[in-house]
Protein backbone atom coordinates (compact mmCIF):
# COMPACT_ATOMS: atom_id res chain seq x y z
CA UNK A 1 0.00 0.00 0.00
CA UNK A 2 2.94 2.29 0.81
CA UNK A 3 4.46 1.73 -2.67
CA UNK A 4 1.05 2.49 -4.18
CA UNK A 5 0.67 5.71 -2.17
CA UNK A 6 4.17 6.84 -3.20
CA UNK A 7 3.43 5.98 -6.86
CA UNK A 8 6.25 3.42 -6.98
CA UNK A 9 4.22 1.35 -9.45
CA UNK A 10 6.79 -1.33 -10.23
CA UNK A 11 7.46 -2.09 -6.55
CA UNK A 12 3.70 -2.06 -5.85
CA UNK A 13 3.11 -4.57 -8.68
CA UNK A 14 5.87 -6.85 -7.35
CA UNK A 15 4.61 -6.62 -3.76
CA UNK A 16 0.95 -7.29 -4.58
CA UNK A 17 1.96 -10.11 -6.95
CA UNK A 18 3.91 -11.70 -4.09
CA UNK A 19 0.90 -11.33 -1.76
CA UNK A 20 -1.40 -12.95 -4.36
CA UNK A 21 1.02 -15.84 -4.86
CA UNK A 22 1.45 -16.32 -1.12
CA UNK A 23 -2.26 -16.07 -0.31
CA UNK A 24 -4.66 -15.66 -3.27
CA UNK A 25 -7.65 -13.43 -2.42
CA UNK A 26 -5.94 -11.75 0.56
CA UNK A 27 -7.92 -8.58 1.31
CA UNK A 28 -8.06 -6.39 -1.84
CA UNK A 29 -4.60 -7.37 -3.13
CA UNK A 30 -5.93 -8.53 -6.53
CA UNK A 31 -7.76 -5.23 -7.19
CA UNK A 32 -4.80 -3.19 -5.97
CA UNK A 33 -2.46 -5.24 -8.16
CA UNK A 34 -4.66 -4.38 -11.16
CA UNK A 35 -4.59 -0.67 -10.20
CA UNK A 36 -0.81 -0.74 -9.79
CA UNK A 37 -0.35 -2.46 -13.19
CA UNK A 38 -2.61 0.06 -14.92
CA UNK A 39 -0.78 2.98 -13.30
CA UNK A 40 2.55 1.44 -14.29
CA UNK A 41 1.38 1.23 -17.94
CA UNK A 42 0.06 4.79 -17.90
CA UNK A 43 3.30 6.14 -16.41
CA UNK A 44 5.38 4.14 -18.93
CA UNK A 45 3.37 5.52 -21.89
CA UNK A 46 3.72 9.04 -20.57
CA UNK A 47 7.51 8.58 -20.10
CA UNK A 48 7.74 7.13 -23.63
CA UNK A 49 5.74 10.04 -25.08
CA UNK A 50 7.88 12.65 -23.29
CA UNK A 51 11.14 10.97 -24.33
CA UNK A 52 9.95 10.70 -27.96
CA UNK A 53 8.85 14.35 -27.98
CA UNK A 54 12.32 15.29 -26.71
CA UNK A 55 13.79 13.61 -29.82
CA UNK A 56 11.19 15.20 -32.14
CA UNK A 57 9.79 11.69 -32.75
CA UNK A 58 6.13 12.67 -32.86
CA UNK A 59 4.88 9.40 -34.40
CA UNK A 60 6.01 7.48 -31.31
CA UNK A 61 4.74 10.21 -28.98
CA UNK A 62 1.28 10.17 -30.60
CA UNK A 63 1.05 6.36 -30.43
CA UNK A 64 2.04 6.30 -26.73
CA UNK A 65 -0.42 9.08 -25.87
CA UNK A 66 -3.22 7.39 -27.84
CA UNK A 67 -2.63 4.22 -25.78
CA UNK A 68 -2.66 6.25 -22.58
CA UNK A 69 -5.75 8.25 -23.59
CA UNK A 70 -7.67 5.07 -24.49
CA UNK A 71 -7.12 3.68 -20.98
CA UNK A 72 -7.53 6.90 -18.94
CA UNK A 73 -8.46 10.09 -20.81
CA UNK A 74 -8.17 12.18 -17.63
CA UNK A 75 -4.64 11.02 -16.78
CA UNK A 76 -2.30 14.05 -16.42
CA UNK A 77 -3.75 16.17 -19.26
CA UNK A 78 -3.66 13.20 -21.67
CA UNK A 79 -6.11 14.87 -24.07
CA UNK A 80 -4.19 18.14 -24.31
CA UNK A 81 -0.87 16.32 -24.61
CA UNK A 82 -2.26 14.12 -27.39
CA UNK A 83 -3.65 17.13 -29.26
CA UNK A 84 -0.29 18.92 -29.02
CA UNK A 85 1.62 15.83 -30.20
CA UNK A 86 -0.69 15.41 -33.21
CA UNK A 87 -0.26 19.08 -34.08
CA UNK A 88 3.54 18.84 -33.75
CA UNK A 89 3.55 15.68 -35.89
CA UNK A 90 1.59 17.41 -38.68
CA UNK A 91 3.94 20.44 -38.56
CA UNK A 92 6.93 18.11 -38.85
CA UNK A 93 5.30 16.12 -41.69
CA UNK A 94 4.50 19.35 -43.56
CA UNK A 95 8.07 20.65 -43.15
CA UNK A 96 9.46 17.33 -44.33
CA UNK A 97 7.13 17.26 -47.38
CA UNK A 98 7.99 20.83 -48.34
CA UNK A 99 11.73 19.98 -48.09
CA UNK A 100 11.15 16.89 -50.25
CA UNK A 101 9.16 18.90 -52.83
CA UNK A 102 11.86 21.58 -52.95
CA UNK A 103 14.57 18.96 -53.56
CA UNK A 104 12.47 17.26 -56.26
CA UNK A 105 11.81 20.64 -57.90
CA UNK A 106 15.53 21.45 -57.92
CA UNK A 107 16.18 18.03 -59.50
CA UNK A 108 13.59 18.74 -62.21
CA UNK A 109 11.37 15.81 -61.20
CA UNK A 110 8.09 17.56 -61.99
CA UNK A 111 5.69 14.59 -61.71
CA UNK A 112 7.17 13.64 -58.32
CA UNK A 113 6.66 17.24 -57.16
CA UNK A 114 2.95 16.96 -58.05
CA UNK A 115 2.63 13.58 -56.30
CA UNK A 116 4.11 15.06 -53.11
CA UNK A 117 1.87 18.12 -53.54
CA UNK A 118 -1.22 15.89 -53.32
CA UNK A 119 -0.06 14.63 -49.91
CA UNK A 120 0.64 18.19 -48.80
CA UNK A 121 -2.82 19.36 -49.90
CA UNK A 122 -4.40 16.69 -47.66
CA UNK A 123 -2.16 17.64 -44.74
CA UNK A 124 -2.38 21.42 -45.17
CA UNK A 125 -5.24 22.45 -47.51
CA UNK A 126 -4.62 26.16 -46.77
CA UNK A 127 -1.05 26.15 -48.14
CA UNK A 128 -0.92 23.61 -51.01
CA UNK A 129 1.70 25.46 -53.12
CA UNK A 130 4.71 26.60 -51.04
CA UNK A 131 6.81 29.21 -52.89
CA UNK A 132 4.88 28.46 -56.10
CA UNK A 133 6.84 25.26 -56.78
CA UNK A 134 3.70 23.26 -57.58
CA UNK A 135 2.47 25.79 -60.16
CA UNK A 136 5.96 25.90 -61.64
CA UNK A 137 6.13 22.08 -61.88
CA UNK A 138 2.70 22.03 -63.59
CA UNK A 139 3.92 24.65 -66.09
CA UNK A 140 7.11 22.65 -66.76
CA UNK A 141 5.07 19.49 -67.40
CA UNK A 142 2.77 21.40 -69.77
CA UNK A 143 5.81 22.86 -71.59
CA UNK A 144 7.31 19.39 -71.97
CA UNK A 145 4.02 18.00 -73.30
CA UNK A 146 3.70 20.89 -75.77
CA UNK A 147 7.29 20.40 -76.94
CA UNK A 148 6.54 16.72 -77.51
CA UNK A 149 3.29 17.51 -79.40
CA UNK A 150 5.20 20.05 -81.50
CA UNK A 151 7.91 17.49 -82.36
CA UNK A 152 5.21 14.98 -83.40
CA UNK A 153 3.44 17.62 -85.51
CA UNK A 154 6.74 18.51 -87.25
CA UNK A 155 7.31 14.82 -87.86
CA UNK A 156 3.87 14.49 -89.54
CA UNK A 157 4.74 17.52 -91.67
CA UNK A 158 8.14 16.06 -92.69
CA UNK A 159 6.49 12.77 -93.62
CA UNK A 160 3.79 14.62 -95.61
CA UNK A 161 0.99 13.29 -93.41
CA UNK A 162 -0.95 16.50 -93.95
CA UNK A 163 -4.16 15.57 -92.10
CA UNK A 164 -2.30 14.46 -88.93
CA UNK A 165 -0.09 17.55 -89.13
CA UNK A 166 -3.16 19.81 -89.35
CA UNK A 167 -4.77 18.08 -86.35
CA UNK A 168 -1.58 18.21 -84.30
CA UNK A 169 -0.83 21.90 -84.97
CA UNK A 170 -4.51 22.78 -84.37
CA UNK A 171 -4.34 21.08 -80.96
CA UNK A 172 -1.16 23.03 -80.09
CA UNK A 173 -2.76 26.34 -81.13
CA UNK A 174 -5.81 25.58 -78.98
CA UNK A 175 -3.66 24.62 -76.00
CA UNK A 176 -1.29 27.59 -76.26
CA UNK A 177 -1.96 30.13 -79.02
CA UNK A 178 1.23 31.55 -80.54
CA UNK A 179 3.39 28.57 -79.49
CA UNK A 180 6.64 28.76 -81.51
CA UNK A 181 5.76 28.79 -85.24
CA UNK A 182 2.77 26.41 -84.90
CA UNK A 183 0.34 28.87 -86.54
CA UNK A 184 2.50 29.26 -89.66
CA UNK A 185 3.15 25.50 -89.88
CA UNK A 186 -0.59 24.85 -89.45
CA UNK A 187 -1.25 27.12 -92.47
CA UNK A 188 1.40 25.25 -94.48
CA UNK A 189 -0.09 21.86 -93.53
CA UNK A 190 -3.60 23.04 -94.49
CA UNK A 191 -2.38 24.29 -97.88
CA UNK A 192 -0.53 21.04 -98.54
CA UNK A 193 -3.61 19.04 -97.52
CA UNK A 194 -5.81 21.01 -99.95
CA UNK A 195 -3.21 20.65 -102.71
CA UNK A 196 -2.99 16.89 -102.14
CA UNK A 197 -6.81 16.65 -102.17
CA UNK A 198 -6.97 18.48 -105.55
CA UNK A 199 -4.23 16.29 -106.99
CA UNK A 200 -6.10 13.16 -105.84
CA UNK A 201 -9.20 14.34 -107.78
Amino acid sequence: RNHLDQQHWQQAVEAFTAVEQEQPGHRDAAALLETAEQQRHLAAWLDQAEAAAGHDDWDTAVTALENLYAVDAAYRDAGARLEHARWARSVKQRRSLVDEMTALHQAGQWKEVLAAAEKLAQLDPDHPDPDGIVSDAQAKIRDAQLAEQYAQARNHLDQQHWQQAVEAFTAIEQEQPGYRDAAALLKTAEQQRQLAAWLDQ
